[in-house]
């Protein structure tokens, strides 16, 4: 049971990942905007943040479990903010580039903290390499660094994303857009209830659900707005830009 469960979930991750990719072909299919070019961060800190995981269930060591999260936090800590400024823009909100850079600076810190954490307890105060579990893997004891990240890279960027998201929505007069804005903000919320889901500790020992569950919203949004005959991102963009 434990093999086809490793197994299962190995497929998980290989799958988000492909997914990502093709939600990549589809934006790179587009004229190149500054829309685009957010989609294009978000997307890629999503491939890295799978890849980084898909390498912590292949970890047989605490080393290799290491060095498989601290590639993790390359896409993780900036994917939130990323993902904001891309719905900021989307929704032709007004952009506030020092809260923007904050946010990067403060997913920059993260990647130097856990980067680092082996000369200091301010990100893990402790670690330990168990085989209990779905598979083996690590068991984190978490410092004050975790929480500035929950706080700056994660909670404040989603909140500001569905904020901006709901006011899209009551202000929004087109009926085709107001249903691409409540799929978008839908996409949200299940990951949102995701993590808190993950939080609690519902899921089997040693499972993070969040990086299949962001991949599959982050390339369904993609491939949906993408797609849409009706939805220019150009044309967005520069109606942002007017207004």
């Amino acid at each position: 049971n434990r093999w086809i469960m490793f197994n299962v979930l190995v497929a998980l991750q290989v799958f988000a990942i492909l997914l990502l990719i093709v939600a990549l072909v589809y934006i790179f299919r587009g004229s190149s905007t500054y829309t685009r070019t957010l989609m294009l961060s978000f997307t890629i800190a999503e491939i890295v943040h799978n890849a980084g995981y898909l390498l912590e269930l292949f970890a047989r060591d605490a080393g290799e479990a290491m060095v498989a999260v601290k590639v993790q936090y390359l896409g993780s800590s900036l994917v939130a903010t990323l993902f904001m400024m891309f719905i900021i823009n989307y929704c032709g909100a007004k952009e506030h580039i020092w809260l923007e850079r904050i946010l990067l600076l403060c997913g920059c810190t993260v990647i130097v903290m856990v980067w680092s954490s082996p000369l200091h307890k301010l990100y893990y105060t402790a670690t330990d390499f168990v085989q209990t579990g779905a598979y083996p893997h690590m068991v984190l004891y978490y410092g004050p660094g975790f929480y500035f990240y929950m706080v700056f890279c994660t909670v404040i960027p989603w909140a500001i994303a569905v904020w901006n998201l709901i006011k899209a929505i009551r202000q929004e007069k087109s009926a085709k857009r107001n249903r691409k804005l409540k799929v978008i903000i839908a996409g949200a919320t299940m990951e949102i209830t995701v993590l808190v889901v993950y939080v609690l500790k519902v899921f089997p020992e040693g499972y993070d659900p969040t990086p299949v569950s962001m991949a599959v919203m982050f390339a369904t949004l993609v491939m949906f707005v993408w797609n849409r005959k009706d939805f220019d991102l150009s044309k967005t963009a520069t109606d942002t830009v007017l207004n």
